[in-house]
């Protein structure tokens, strides 16, 4: 649990109860899952009704805002992340979608009934699955649109997290189902992991979103902006949590477009003709952040600070960076607000909070 180092003022406000162990594992890379305590401790006696989440990546933040009561507007763009926040926002743990789910699952995985082409055996054999892992996406990519549009993203999210689970590394950067199938991988602990089929991960994934306690819905919202196009978010927006690609030391960024592109396929599939052929890991998109350079982060840092001006800014990153907190304080710092920086306990991940004096 984070110690609180905030001595300004601030409005209180009775706290929301949320069991924070009970939230859904994931293997997406940078997601805050680890930290949820830290980030509900530090952000809940702030008085705030809606909240933008600007950079949801995994969903699991939006989702955590979504236990606390709030009106959420989660934003990615990527589609899988955009999906992955649709399922978390709105399933509700409705008992038909989860007796149903295996065997529409199964349904959708294994019975091939197309005739069209299969674009992921076509352009990734070898790649990242098995070559009945890859029939197995290709089927659930041309049937998955007889899935009532409700409950469509809550399948692409939970095979979403099969696939992550079933991928060295967790991300599709590099060509490497060798590290799977070689000798390292049968004496690899993973390797149970890796062999489960998708449809086991998935219901375990589901069985870990219904054992939580899911608040009621609100009317909640998810888009796929560029995030530095912030004339498309509400300007009095009451609480925006920013959680941007992070600049490591060495001055290199996760570019999720590339680390995650694949994903993006299953909820586009058409995207797979996209194949780059000329890459390792033949993407499929590219999206390079403006947060990816030095000067980039200080631009967006800047015009966070300008265009949220009248309510909360909570900018989550990383102590083991080039960007230091000083200079984003700095950056944040505005005439009538208050700036300050709560380090987690692992001394690494920190949050730069930004608010009306």
């Amino acid at each position: 649990m984070a110690r609180n180092y905030f001595n300004i003022k601030y409005k209180k406000k009775k706290e929301t109860q949320v069991n924070l162990g009970r939230f859904p594992s994931t293997r997406y890379r940078g997601s805050k899952r680890t930290i949820l305590a830290f980030l509900h401790s530090v952000l809940q006696p702030y008085e705030f009704d809606d909240v933008l989440d600007l950079y949801s990546g995994s969903g699991i933040v939006s989702l955590m805002f979504r236990q606390m009561g709030k009106r959420v507007h989660a934003n990615d763009f990527l589609l899988n992340c955009n999906a992955s926040a649709r399922a978390l926002l709105h399933y509700d743990g409705d008992r038909a979608v989860a007796s149903g789910l295996e065997r529409n699952l199964r349904y959708l995985l294994e019975f091939d009934s197309c005739e069209k082409e299969k674009l992921i055996c076509k352009n990734f054999q070898g790649i990242y699955f098995t070559d009945e892992e890859n029939n197995q996406l290709d089927l659930f990519c041309q049937k998955k649109q007889i899935i009532a549009p409700k409950i469509r993203d809550l399948y692409v999210y939970l095979l979403s997290q099969a696939c992550l689970k079933k991928r060295p590394y967790n991300i599709f950067d590099k060509a490497d189902l060798s590290v799977r199938l070689g000798g390292a991988a049968r004496a690899s602990r993973n390797q149970v992991t890796w062999k489960a089929p998708f449809i086991l991960h998935a219901t375990k994934c589901l069985a870990e979103l219904n054992a939580m306690d899911l608040a009621s819905n609100r009317e909640h919202a998810v888009t796929s902006h560029n995030a530095c196009d912030l004339d498309l978010f509400e300007r009095n927006t009451e609480m925006v949590y920013v959680d941007p690609p992070c600049i490591d030391e060495k001055g290199g960024c996760v570019d999720y477009a590339h680390s995650y592109h694949f994903l993006d396929g299953l909820c586009d599939y058409d995207l797979y003709s996209n194949a780059d052929h000329s890459k390792a890991n033949r993407s499929i998109i590219s999206n390079p952040s403006d947060w990816s350079t030095l000067d980039g982060a200080k631009n967006a840092i800047g015009a966070l600070s300008e265009h949220f001006d009248k309510g909360v800014i909570a900018l989550s990153y990383r102590h083991a960076s080039k960007l230091k907190s000083s200079e984003i304080e700095s950056l944040m710092r505005r005439p009538g607000r208050d700036v300050l920086t709560t380090t987690h306990d692992n001394q690494n991940d920190y949050l730069v909070i930004s608010r009306p004096s």
